[in-house]
């Protein structure tokens, strides 16, 4: 099957699943029923909280110690072998 230009890359709204067609102000693919939304800080393992950031390849999170996560990675995070930089550790 012949790729078409723009049709390789299918995003979803992070809120609902359904296709996105635009983005929201923290620049979060969603559909048209969710662009008002944001999405809420989250806290990383290391106990640091992650803001949302607008990059290049899309949207990620960004912890203060542990540096960039994808979106995938930060919901499936789980807190086993994770540890704090020597400069945060006790």
């Amino acid at each position: 099957m012949k790729k078409i230009y723009g049709q390789s890359r299918n995003e979803n709204c992070y809120f609902c699943s359904k296709s996105a067609t635009t983005l929201n102000s923290q620049g979060v693919p969603s559909c048209i029923n969710h662009k008002e939304n944001t999405v809420e800080k989250k806290r990383c393992v290391c106990g640091f909280d992650m803001e949302v950031k607008k990059g290049k390849y899309g949207p990620f999170f960004l912890c203060q110690n542990c540096g960039p996560k994808s979106f995938e990675k930060a919901e499936n995070m789980d807190t086993q072998g994770f540890k704090l930089n020597k400069k945060y550790r006790n």
